[in-house]
């Protein structure tokens, strides 16, 4: 399995499903906060980040017209998404959250979504194997079961 793009490489990709990353909060904190208009608001409020091993994040927002970056200056940061999620649902400030992840919770009206007129760019998962010829049953047969079922094994999708 792959997130992202597969650059030049002799793998082949079957793309699964597309999904986006989200900018969230909780409704609680929006109502004591209030709302950012556009990125560049963003770093008037605390932000939950998903830290990457090396460098500052930088979130690349689009709303189909032009497209931001905004180099984040986190209020708090860790490099798991469940627990981005926690510090968000805990009213903590605005996080980004994959919606595979916190698609539950806005489903719930636990989590609401910032900007929802600016988006990340979607992610892409892939099943990624070595060739086409001479496929191994059990490889087909994962590919297979993944492209069937892969809805129902990664749910919230938001695009």
């Amino acid at each position: 399995m792959r997130v992202g793009e597969l650059d030049d490489s002799n793998l082949v990709a079957r793309r699964l499903i597309r999904y986006r990353h989200l900018l969230v909060a909780s409704p609680e904190y929006l109502e004591k906060a209030g709302q950012p208009k556009d990125p560049q608001d963003l770093n008037d409020y605390p932000l939950i980040v998903f830290s990457p091993w090396f460098g500052e994040p930088v979130w690349s927002l689009s709303n189909g017209k032009k497209v931001e970056k905004v180099l984040v200056n986190s209020g708090f940061s860790i490099n798991d998404y469940n627990g981005v999620q926690r510090a968000v649902l805990d009213g903590s400030g605005i996080g980004e959250i994959p919606s595979v992840v916190c698609g539950e919770q806005i489903e719930a009206g636990r989590l609401v979504e910032v900007m929802p007129n600016w988006h990340f760019e979607p992610v892409t998962i892939s099943a990624v194997y070595s060739t086409r010829l001479n496929l191994s049953r059990v490889v087909r047969l994962f590919k297979d079961f993944c492209v069937e079922r892969i809805e129902e094994l990664v749910p919230h999708t938001k695009l």
